[in-house]
């Protein structure tokens, strides 16, 4: 007497006790999961066609638009530093006469 085969919630697969192996069933995927399926390999074949030939030019675009911000902030900083030490300069009482 065999035991009787356990099926996977999850996937939908058969477990076989006496072989110690995965037998998937045919038919597994439903009618409603097909196009799903084939959406989402078609997007990630799509991003991986076109992602990988484009990654060294958006990460061009990526480092030059950060050296701008750096730039910017830098211009930021000088001129709030500058406003600053006036403001220090313009609240000192000292009279040189």
């Amino acid at each position: 007497m065999s035991e009787k085969p356990k099926v996977c919630v999850a996937c939908d697969c058969v477990d076989v006790v006496e072989k110690g192996q995965q037998i998937f069933v045919e038919g597994a995927l439903h009618g409603a999961q097909i196009p799903l399926l084939v959406g989402s390999g078609t997007v990630g074949l799509a991003v991986f066609l076109f992602g990988i030939p484009l990654a060294p030019l958006l990460a061009a675009g990526l480092a030059r638009a950060q050296l701008q911000n750096v730039e910017r902030s830098t211009v930021r900083l000088k001129k709030n530093r500058a406003s600053l030490q006036k403001k220090e300069r313009s609240r000192d009482d000292f009279i040189v006469h």
